[in-house]
């Protein structure tokens, strides 16, 4: 699916229905694998991505409080 499309199916979305999560806690994840330098995901992170599979974000969020992005 082409990504305007994707975007699109979300036009209804009100600003106050996004909240946007923090992977890794907002901190980086750096590990060098065969000489190059890659960003990893940690415990927590995959964790998360768990959550989203099971429909459990709201969980893990509520555990998790410091992961929810903070918009200025």
């Amino acid at each position: 699916m082409p990504i305007e499309d994707w975007l699109f199916s979300f036009k209804h979305l009100d600003e106050n229905d996004v909240v946007m999560i923090k992977t890794n806690g907002g901190d980086l994840s750096s590990e060098i694998i065969n000489g190059i330098w890659y960003e990893t995901l940690n415990e927590d992170s995959v964790e998360l991505l768990k959550a989203v599979h099971e429909d459990k974000v709201y969980d893990f969020l509520s555990q998790h409080p410091d992961w929810i992005a903070k918009l200025k």
